[in-house]
């Protein structure tokens, strides 16, 4: 419900997880004020001002004062004790050279560390110290351990007992060695706490009210010249002659202005952010943050801050697509962890709008609201613009090379001279409307030898309207055009025969087009180099050839349903062929298991392609994962019946079972917190941004884990919060083997389901049952306990079976090498007796099995020695409740139409509301793929017989 807040006083006000959904907070006073998880989806916050409520900045300023005046102080450290070297003691009038080598060596150090600072940033500095540090005081010790009385050589090393560091520490500097390392280590130390105190107190003070840095500034050089001063000159007084006093008095004040004056150039780089000086610029933002205003993982999808005043603001987290920036202050000094506003060079631009002739990139600029935006000349090679809004913007001349624009809208952008849109990646969710463009180039670099980069349109320029017709589905195709309508059995038989006869060369059916009259145009994408005169005149060849053959045969079944059937079952098959290239992505992850490694070979197919894209990457020792699972595995095991698929136990075991759930969920719990800390190392992340790079979250994505590994197998890889980017992708397991089986096509207008009813111990597969007998367009037959005999005659049935529905017990050895169902209550079968009869069930058109029973996974690796297309089985034991509950929902998602992915997802999704009382029920369930094959929808199981 939308609110008017214009213009009012929220200082401090929660909204904390409000839907505040197109509200006005334009002009309001918003300081302090709680949105953490608030949904501000199209809300109004323009010229409001957010930050810290005034006690709080007053006491950041407090701060910065106290850090201030101990900068001052301290400089009185750093600088004295250098100088000191240089104050003679009684009964000397002048300082001898040994002192005065070490007051050089002790300001050389000083000077080091902050020219260090200045050119590589502060916490370089710190760095260096810290490591001389962790390699002085252990060879202090060492030194200190060996120094003896006994030996003339080692008794020099007595000078580094603690002792000698302690008097030292007092003011002796009769302790020999230690006399220079302490007043070296307080001069350092305190420079680096000069360093850092006033660098973050100016930047305090600047945050909160700009002008008080002077003061801040001020105050610190005040404390530190004037006290270095008057300390240097209470020692200086055993020189006996003025000018020599007044020398060492001004020296130290100078180096103590100079070390004040460093550390304010060091806060105005951490001002300006210097890329040297990020960590400590995220110290203070995060200071400047507490007692700010929080949008923290708020959703401000398309809200708008122009003209806001945003410092001191936390949007850590916060959902930032297409929110609109433009012209809003001091959003540098707001915390955006975890938002495309972390750059500079992106922050910049969203809220200028200026990004003539800049260069973005490999930048992810995925959801920035750039309307109106001024991106003339600029590069955005390999940028991610996905879900970005460019209404209106100027990308003339821009570079759009590898560019990322799904879901992009471009409407009414500039486009004149354009180049690299031969490669940038839309799709039919980029909005082109209405873009004003005269020219573009598909190439970004000419063609070798020749100046050619591929002009559109080639000569002239687009008129009104023709960019948006070329673009909005920009690929190479070759155009079929059919005057008298299509002979879909011709047109599959014809392209069938083009594809061997040009299989070096990607060709699939893009889309169909209905010009009325008769007139419909096929366009078959092709690759660039290939010939397309060649492939569209053998089409039309091989096409008048097979008509004439059709049109004999088809004669005799003129006005039949068995010829309709047929165009129609053809056609579809055409049509499933177009739906499969839109936005099907396969991703093959082969894990070899080795020493201390596992090693991931990548391979993605997509967008029709022939040949996958293809990388490799490593995962460390798996050893710890699959000791985790398989801890899990032992106490979900307890108080079972490890046989078969199980019932609940009764009431009078719920208190017993109350303890073990909490066990299991704990383990569960550790479990996926390791799982996804392994898949998320550091080795690991970079083929993962790879992955994401390629995918699109919009996409059906089958990732299929291909290794011979059974622990690796068996391992649930839909817990990888990968997955959660990416709402229709779904995992399968698989051997590293795999072929297509010789299939026998046969001819059948409905789906064919054998549905097996075992072994019904405390099971109830009445509920199964149910589920196949209500499927739509089927032909099913059930079998009940059947006898080893019946069960053989039905797998060989001539007509053959699209599905294999198994209900009932069933088990796997731990090693996965054998596996058996029992069909009644005294018989089992294993996978080898009954391997000659599903042979001939695959070849008669099978193409999915589904064991709806406990631990599949041994007789799922012999079924996928067979060539079985795809199996769904149960990776453990599982519970009657949630195996009902997965088979009812999958199977209906199925028939309606989902893929059999999206449909395993669905239905596994469903099954998290079981896990409470079913502990990790949704792991269960799990696809067993053969890569030689694609997993059809249900629409296309059944298929005709062309004789």
């Amino acid at each position: 419900m939308s609110h008017n807040y214009s213009h009012q006083n929220l200082q401090g006000k929660s909204f904390k997880s409000e839907d505040l959904s197109n509200c006005d907070f334009s002009y309001s006073d918003i300081r302090g004020a709680d949105f953490t998880g608030a949904i501000l989806t199209d809300a109004d916050f323009s010229y409001a001002q957010a930050g810290m409520k005034p006690q709080w900045e007053i006491t950041m300023l407090i701060l910065a004062a106290i850090l201030s005046a101990v900068s001052g102080a301290t400089t009185v450290f750093a600088a004295y004790e250098p100088v000191k070297f240089l104050i003679p003691r009684p009964p000397d009038q002048s300082p001898n050279i040994p002192e005065f080598i070490c007051f050089l060596l002790l300001l050389s150090v000083n000077l080091v560390l902050l020219f260090v600072s200045l050119r590589q940033g502060i916490q370089k500095a710190f760095s260096i110290v810290a490591g001389a540090v962790a390699i002085v005081v252990p060879a202090i010790g060492i030194l200190a351990a060996i120094g003896t009385d006994r030996n003339q050589f080692f008794s020099w090393f007595r000078a580094f007992r603690t002792i000698n560091f302690i008097e030292a520490a007092s003011g002796r500097t009769d302790v020999g060695i230690a006399a220079i390392i302490v007043p070296l280590a307080i001069s350092v130390v305190a420079t680096l706490i000069v360093l850092a105190t006033l660098s973050l107190a100016v930047v305090l003070g600047t945050v909160v009210a700009e002008k008080f840095e002077f003061l801040i500034m001020a105050e610190a050089m005040a404390i530190a010249v004037i006290a270095t001063g008057i300390v240097t000159r209470n020692t200086a007084r055993y020189f006996n002659n003025l000018p020599s006093q007044i020398g060492v008095i001004a020296l130290g004040t100078i180096f103590a202005g100079v070390l004040a004056s460093l550390s304010y150039f060091n806060a105005r780089k951490v001002l300006v952010e210097d890329e040297n000086y990020t960590w400590f610029r995220q110290v203070a933002i995060a200071l400047t943050a507490i007692g700010g205003t929080s949008f923290r993982n708020a959703n401000l999808t398309e809200a708008n801050f122009s003209h806001a005043i945003l410092k001191s603001t936390d949007f850590t987290t916060a959902n930032t697509t297409r929110t609109l920036w433009h012209l809003s202050k001091k959003l540098d000094w707001a915390k955006l962890s975890q938002t495309i506003l972390e750059k500079p060079q992106i922050r910049d631009l969203l809220v200028s709008g200026d990004g003539c002739n800049k260069s973005y990139s490999n930048f992810s600029l995925r959801g920035a609201n750039l309307i109106k935006a001024d991106l003339s000349s600029a590069n955005l090679k390999e940028a991610d613009l996905s879900e970005a809004t460019v209404e209106a913007a100027n990308l003339e001349n821009a570079n759009l090379t590898q560019t990322q624009a799904i879901g992009t809208n471009f409407k009414e952008a500039k486009f004149t001279g354009a180049c690299g849109l031969g490669t940038w990646n839309i799709d039919n969710t980029t909005n082109l409307e209405w873009v004003d463009c005269r020219y573009v180039y598909l190439l970004e670099h000419p063609k070798p030898r020749t100046d050619d980069r591929e002009r559109r349109p080639n000569s002239g320029e687009f008129q009104p309207g023709e960019f948006t017709m070329l673009f909005q589905k920009v690929v190479e195709t070759v155009d079929l055009i059919f005057r008298n309508g299509i002979n879909w059995t011709a047109f599959s038989h014809s392209f069938s025969q083009v594809q061997v006869q040009n299989e070096d060369i990607q060709l699939c059916v893009q889309s169909i087009e209905n010009k009325g009259d008769g007139v419909v145009v096929v366009k078959v994408r092709v690759p660039l180099e290939a010939d397309k005169f060649k492939i569209h005149s053998e089409f039309v060849k091989i096409y008048d050839t097979e008509l004439k053959l059709l049109e004999e045969r088809f004669r005799k079944l003129e006005g039949s349903m068995q010829r309709q059937e047929i165009e129609t079952a053809n056609m579809k098959a055409v049509i499933q062929q177009i739906e499969a290239n839109c936005k099907d992505r396969v991703v093959m992850l082969n894990l070899d298991y080795e020493k201390d490694c596992v090693i991931v070979k990548v391979q993605i197919w997509s967008d029709g392609h022939r040949y996958p894209v293809k990388f490799e990457g490593k995962l460390p020792d798996a050893t710890e994962i699959v000791k985790n699972y398989q801890d899990w595995r032992e106490v979900y095991y307890k108080n079972r019946d490890v046989s078969d698929r199980i019932k609940p136990k009764s009431a009078a075991t719920r208190h017993s079972e109350t303890e073990h759930k909490q066990i299991l969920h704990e383990l569960a719990a550790k479990f996926q917190t390791n799982f996804n800390n392994w898949l998320n190392s550091e080795i690991f992340r970079p083929t993962v941004n790879k992955l994401r790079e390629k995918l699109n979250p919009n996409d059906e994505i089958r990732i299929i884990i291909e290794t011979e590994n059974l622990q690796l197998r068996r391992l649930p890889w839909n817990l990888w919060d990968f997955f959660d980017s990416y709402p229709k992708a779904e995992a399968a397991i698989s051997r590293t083997a795999a072929d297509r089986a010789i299939k026998l096509e046969r001819y059948r207008t409905k789906i064919r389901i054998l549905a097996i009813l075992g072994s019904d111990s405390h099971l109830n597969l009445e509920a199964d049952k149910r589920a196949i007998a209500t499927l739509p367009n089927t032909e099913v037959v059930f079998l009940v306990k059947p006898n080893r005999a019946e069960f053989n005659k039905y797998l060989w049935d001539e007509q053959g079976w699209d599905i294999l529905c198994y209900s009932g017990h069933s088990s796997s050895k731990w090693d996965g090498s054998d596996g058996w169902i029992e069909i009644d209550a005294t018989e089992k079968l294993t996978i080898g007796e009954i391997e000659h009869a599903l042979k001939a069930a695959i070849a008669r058109g099978l193409q999915l099995a589904i064991f709806n029973s406990c631990d599949g996974l041994g007789f799922a690796r012999e079924l996928a020695n067979l060539y079985v297309p795809q199996m769904i089985v149960m990776r453990e034991l599982v519970p009657d409740i949630v195996a009902q509950e997965f088979f009812n929902n999958f199977i209906k998602n199925f028939a309606i139409g989902e893929s059999l992915y999206v449909s395993m997802r669905q239905a596994r999704q469903i099954l998290q509301d079981k896990d409470f009382y079913f502990p990790c029920a949704s792991w269960l369930p799990v696809i067993c793929q053969n890569q030689a094959e694609v997993p059809q929808k249900w629409q296309y199981l059944a298929k005709p017989l062309d004789k």
